[in-house]
């Protein structure tokens, strides 16, 4: 497909958002109702497409069903020789992660106002019986005036639908799943609330706490250890909700999302506020000495536990990521030619390592990826580092020095005498160095003719008797 061709008789494809090794999303125009819209497009070719299609339909059926100013609009769904589609909203504004990538992070108050929005939107898809399952970062969009809306419900579950992934697996982001979904248990609306406080954490210290060398101690990590403790300059009333977020156990959460969203709002009003509410919750179990000198059961306990665990998320993050094969490896997709936040994006839900390198003196607009090693179509396994040439402002021009030319002295000539009859005053006037002779300097008899200086010059001559 190009831009400018009619995709299904009615969309009219604009440009290409972004594309993968299942399908792409377009930004189009609907010719029947003359707007601007987002086509999310699968290939018929794609890995493993009828657990995608089912995804696909799931998504259109899900988002379809809440009619929410915080979650993205879903128009349509169909089906085509080419595979199926979801006809969506455009939704303006960059993603949390694209923001965090430059920013690092954010104010405690910009994270408040983030949660509370993200937590309302949860709200109305859990009333709807609904659970989101991969709450992250790039799921969550930011306008100019930092309003948030909810993306992405491929993989989220309702009542009414079976769920989307092969039995037996997990579904989620390494980086935000919770401890009950590490454990192969099943994810409540609470499991949400425990990823969106891990986007909390991540927002406030730009840090991805469980964050290991490998997607299994990444996701074990989750179930078996604490997240090190926000920064002291954290205000107590944040500090608080998002330790509430999360807990490892999830009776030890905040009990809805509408709660929290009113927790953050409180907590960005009157921290003492927030800290009273959270205080009526049940107490979170602190870590007592005794607790970390474990007995040789305790440990042999958590060793048996920790093999079947192992198991399980061994055999989710073989099937997780879009376009996997049953081989761990993943085909690196080609970002040449987009911009750099945007290829940043893509390569890390590949789950893959991005390092940026600046290139000058390349013309080509700034941000934009020149090169990319390895080379897209590369199979690397999860974790691999892939290193993006992108083009940096050039330098500013510097002017060459100027120099003051040295003043040139002007040297008058005195005046000469002028031989013969008729030796009355001339007066010559000359500009710029061509003068015009009068009176007496017309007469050749009296010598040589003297052009006249630069500027105005006047030079009076008497004839001499013989």
């Amino acid at each position: 497909m190009r831009a400018g061709d009619t995709f299904d008789e009615r969309y009219e494809l604009v440009e290409i958002l972004g594309s993968g090794g299942t399908g792409a999303v377009w930004r189009a125009r609907d010719k029947v109702l003359g707007r601007e819209v987002a086509l999310k497009t699968l290939r018929a070719d794609s890995p493993d497409v009828e657990t995608m299609r089912a995804r696909r339909r799931a998504e259109a059926q899900v988002a379809g069903s809440l009619a929410h100013p915080g979650i993205g609009s879903v128009y349509d769904y169909g089906e085509t020789s080419t595979g199926p589609y979801i006809v969506m909203a455009v939704v303006p504004g960059v993603p949390l992660s694209a923001v965090l990538r430059e920013e690092r992070k954010l104010s405690p108050e910009r994270v408040m106002s983030i949660v509370a929005q993200v937590a309302t939107a949860l709200d109305a898809a859990h009333r709807a019986g609904i659970v989101h399952r991969d709450l992250k970062p790039a799921n969550v969009m930011l306008d100019e005036n930092d309003r948030a809306i909810l993306l992405d419900f491929g993989i989220a579950r309702s009542s009414d639908h079976e769920p989307l992934t092969l039995t037996g697996t997990l579904v989620g982001t390494v980086d935000y799943i919770s401890p009950e979904q590490t454990a192969g248990r099943s994810a409540t609306s609470r499991s949400d609330l425990y990823s969106l406080g891990m986007l909390a954490y991540e927002s406030l210290t730009g840090l991805k706490p469980f964050r290991r060398e490998s997607q299994v101690a990444t996701a074990l990590a989750h179930l078996q250890e604490e997240a090190p403790p926000l920064p002291p300059e954290i205000p107590e009333g944040v500090r608080l909700l998002v330790e509430r977020l999360m807990a490892k156990d999830p009776d030890h959460r905040p009990e809805s999302a509408a709660q929290v969203a009113a927790l953050a709002r409180a907590a960005l009003q009157d921290p003492s506020d927030a800290t009273e509410a959270l205080a009526v919750l049940a107490p979170l179990p602190r870590a007592q000495p005794a607790a970390r000198q474990r007995s040789r059961v305790g440990r042999r306990r958590v060793v048996l536990l920790g093999a079947p665990l192992v198991l399980a998320i061994l055999t989710f993050f073989t099937f997780q990521a879009v376009g996997d094969t049953a081989d761990r490896t993943r085909r690196v997709v080609d970002v040449v030619g987009l911009a750099a936040a945007q290829a940043t994006d893509r390569l890390e839900a590949q789950g893959f390592v991005v390092r940026r390198e600046p290139l000058r003196g390349v013309k080509a607009p700034r941000g934009e990826v020149m090169d990319q090693r390895p080379a897209a179509g590369a199979r690397l396994e999860p974790g691999s580092v892939v290193t993006l040439g992108v083009a940096a402002a050039a330098p500013r021009p510097v002017a060459p020095p100027t120099t003051t030319p040295s003043p040139t002295a002007v040297v008058t000539p005195s005046p000469t005498p002028v031989t013969g009859g008729g030796g009355g005053a001339g007066t010559g006037a000359g500009s710029g160095g061509n003068g015009s002779s009068g009176g007496g300097d017309k007469s050749s008899q009296g010598g040589p003719k003297k052009s006249g200086a630069p500027g105005k010059s006047t030079g009076r001559g008497k004839g001499r008797k013989k």
